[in-house]
C-alpha cells in the first residue's frame, strides 16, 4: 500500500486534521480511529492483533516514523503507511478515507472543509487487490523460469515426496514460479515467496521467515482462477504446500475436481464464499487449534452456499479418509 499522508500534507485542511487526529489519544489518532472502523480491536506499542482480520498472533505494530508521526505495518500482508492508510484498511479509497477523517473532525480542525450537517461516508465494499500489468508481467515471467528449470524443481519434488511432474504442472498452469532459487506461490493477487526449507531436517532448525509477500495481498484463494463451470468439487486446504499434496495424490485428475489453498489459518473472507456456490466443498484443515478454527470459519460461511461442506484431515502430508459433516 503506498502511503497517502506523504503525498498529500501539503493540502492545509488534510495536514490541519491530521495534526487534531494526531492529539487525539496516545497512538497518534490510530485509537481513536479503530474504536469506530474496527469495534474490538486493541491498539499495543510495536506488536498487537491486526484490526481488520482474524490475527492468531500479534502481527500488527504501531510505532513513530522518523518523522515522529506515528505509522502501523501489518507483518502478515506487508501493508504499512500513516493514519489515511489505517482508514484505507476498512475497504474506503484513498479519497474517501481523507474525507471520513476530515468529516469526523469537523468543527475541530481548523480548515475542515465539511459542515457538521455533512454525513460521514460510510466504508465501501471490500474489493481485492488488482495486480498491475507490470506485477502480472513478473508472475509470468515467473512462472516461466520454474519451468525451465528442472533442476531446481527436482530437489524439491524428492524432498517432499511429490512427482516432478506435478510441480511442473503447477507453473504451467501459472500456480507455481521461481525467483532468487526460491519457490514463489502464484495468487490472482499477488505472488508469495517461500523461505522456509522443504527438506524436513532443515526445515526443524530453520529459524527466518516462511514467507513474505513480494507485491499484492492475500486477498484471494490459491488457485481460485482454475476454478471454472465445469467445477462440481472443491477441496480447500490450509495452505499451498497441503493443496500441492493432495494434487500430487491425483485429487484433480477429474476435470470436475479441483485444490485451492487458502494463504493461511486467519485469512478466510466471507467475500470468497459465492465462488463455491452449489459446489460440494471439502476442508482440509490442520489438526492444530487455528486449523480447527479456520475450518469452523469456512464452514459457517459455505453452509448456506454450497450443496455440501465437509471436513476432512491431512497430517504429514498423509490423506484420511475419515470426513465429518459440518453442521
Amino acid at each position: 500500500m503506498q502511503t497517502a499522508h506523504a503525498g498529500m500534507t501539503h493540502s492545509s485542511p488534510l495536514r490541519d486534521t491530521l495534526e487534531w487526529w494526531a492529539s487525539r489519544d496516545h497512538f497518534g489518532g490510530f485509537a481513536t480511529a479503530g474504536a469506530t472502523l474496527f469495534p474490538g480491536w486493541t491498539p499495543r506499542r510495536s506488536s498487537c492483533r491486526a484490526p481488520r482480520r482474524e490475527d492468531r498472533s500479534p502481527s500488527f505494530s504501531l510505532y513513530r516514523g522518523t518523522r515522529g508521526d506515528w505509522r502501523f505495518k501489518d507483518h502478515a500482508t506487508g501493508e504499512k503507511g500513516g493514519l489515511v492508510d489505517f482508514v484505507m484498511l476498512a475497504g474506503m479509497p484513498q479519497k474517501d478515507a481523507c474525507r471520513w477523517l476530515m468529516d469526523a473532525a469537523c468543527g475541530h480542525a481548523q480548515y475542515a472543509t465539511t459542515s457538521p450537517s455533512t454525513p460521514r461516508v460510510a466504508p465501501v465494499a471490500w474489493s481485492p487487490y488488482k495486480l498491475s500489468i507490470r506485477e502480472l508481467n513478473r508472475t509470468n515471467g515467473m512462472a516461466d523460469a520454474l519451468v525451465a528449470r528442472a533442476g531446481v524443481l527436482r530437489p524439491i519434488a524428492e524432498a517432499r515426496g511429490w512427482q516432478y511432474h506435478t510441480l511442473r504442472r503447477l507453473a504451467l498452469d501459472d500456480s507455481l514460479g521461481l525467483h532468487e532459487g526460491r519457490l514463489v506461490m502464484l495468487y490472482p493477487t499477488g505472488a508469495k515467496k517461500r523461505f522456509k526449507p522443504f527438506d524436513p531436517q532443515e526445515a526443524r532448525v530453520y529459524e527466518g521467515p516462511k514467507f513474505a509477500w513480494m507485491f499484492g495481498k492475500p486477498d484471494s484463494l490459491w488457485r481460485s482462477h482454475r476454478l471454472n463451470a465445469e467445477t462440481r468439487h472443491v477441496h480447500i486446504t490450509e495452505g499451498e504446500t497441503d493443496a500441492i499434496t493432495l494434487i500430487n495424490a491425483g485429487l484433480e485428475e477429474s476435470l470436475t475436481e479441483r485444490v485451492v489453498a487458502v494463504p493461511g489459518a486467519s485469512c478466510w473472507r466471507n467475500e470468497w464464499a459465492g465462488q463455491f456456490r452449489g459446489l460440494h466443498v471439502t476442508i482440509w484443515p490442520d489438526f492444530d487449534a487455528p486449523g480447527q478454527r479456520l475450518a469452523a470459519r469456512i464452514c459457517e460461511s459455505l453452509n448456506n452456499v454450497a450443496a455440501k461442506v465437509e471436513a476432512a484431515a491431512l497430517s504429514n502430508d498423509t490423506l484420511f479418509s475419515q470426513k465429518a459433516h459440518c453442521a
